[in-house]
């Protein structure tokens, strides 16, 4: 093969040294020495879908404005509450009306439109970390009562698609939406929970009802599902607060299985009553009897709900423990319980 001996050797003519570059290794320096190291590529920390939630047996306590604090208050709020045997924090992703109102403003701001969305985002991944899980309400203030259905749905789907890959999530689409003054239609509802549904890849999607005034006919305690929620969730009367009977007859009326969603509020200002008015309390024992009655092993999911938890600020002064010991009602004498008959 005559022709390959004559290639090899012009080969050879062409370099007959080790002055030609390498084509094996072009990243050598010219200076014969080592390639620059390269630079060591940062870990990235694996996605935290979170603890499985199962609305059935959380452990509920309002954050409204957690969305809008920064990570250090946001861990106080969480871990002050699973100090005290609660699983799951009730959070609003927007507050923006809430900036335009004296009482509210006063311990803003909070965050509204994109900013609002991207802290979303990073609060999810807070609570993730936490071991703790969410019931996020999309919608609490100015699309509530104002904007068009366009606009609602779109922001919906926002909502979903932030929380998508979440294990430890569950959606309540709009925060009281049959409330007076609100202007969210019933099939504008049915639109917004089937886009957050699909958005977020399935997550459960519902919203609460207001239950204004204890009625004898029982059946006005039943949900209504005609908002194609995935579970039932309601605002009950307070002030005098629901009994055991009352209780049992919401459970009842909605197949064996019902959330309390926004209780009687506990302050320990007295200065709220004079703000608030029936929407709160100051009594420990009032709030702790009503979370006894209502018991997870009887179909009824409780949630406490505050004034510091509507502004989630910091660690809560008091919580009602829950766990092993939350069926015991208090005597009045520190360190003595007495088993409380519910119904």
């Amino acid at each position: 093969m005559p022709w390959l001996v004559v290639a090899l050797a012009a080969n050879l003519l062409a370099c007959p040294s080790d002055s030609c570059d390498s084509l094996t290794a072009p990243d050598l320096a010219t200076d014969g020495g080592s390639p620059p190291p390269l630079e060591p590529i940062p870990d990235i920390p694996p996605f935290n879908p979170g603890p499985e939630l199962d609305l059935r047996t959380a452990e509920i306590f309002s954050a409204f404005a957690l969305n809008s604090r920064d990570e250090q208050t946001q861990r106080q709020v969480l871990r002050s509450a699973r100090h005290h045997g609660y699983t799951t924090a009730r959070i609003c992703v927007e507050l923006e009306k809430w900036n335009g109102i004296p009482v509210f403003a006063a311990r803003g701001p909070y965050l509204a439109g994109q900013e609002a969305l991207e802290a979303y985002e990073r609060t999810l991944e807070v609570i993730a970390d936490e071991g703790m899980s969410a019931l996020v309400m999309g919608i609490c203030t100015t699309l509530r009562s104002s904007g068009t259905d366009e606009k609602r749905e779109e922001w919906a789907r926002e909502v979903g698609r932030r929380t998508k890959g979440h294990h430890n999530v569950a959606i309540e689409a709009v925060n009281e939406a049959d409330h007076t003054g609100n202007v969210v239609s019933d099939s504008n509802m049915n639109r917004i929970m089937t886009v957050m549904r699909q958005s977020s890849d399935g997550l459960m999607v519902g919203s609460d009802q207001n239950l204004g005034a204890r009625f004898t006919n029982t059946a006005r305690y039943r949900y209504d599902y005609r908002w194609h929620a995935d579970f039932p969730s309601f605002h009950p009367w307070r002030n005098p607060d629901p009994d055991g009977n009352d209780i049992r007859d919401i459970v009842q009326e909605n197949h064996g299985y019902a959330i309390l969603s926004e209780t009687t509020s506990y302050t320990d200002d007295p200065a709220d009553l004079a703000t608030f008015g029936w929407l709160v309390s100051t009594n420990r024992q009032q709030i702790q009897l009503y979370m006894n009655r209502c018991n997870p092993g009887d179909g009824c999911v409780w949630t406490f709900h505050s004034i510091e938890g509507l502004f989630a600020d910091g660690q809560f002064s008091w919580m009602p423990q829950r766990g092993a010991d939350h069926l015991l009602e208090p005597s009045g004498e520190r360190g003595t319980t007495r088993p409380l008959v519910c119904w």
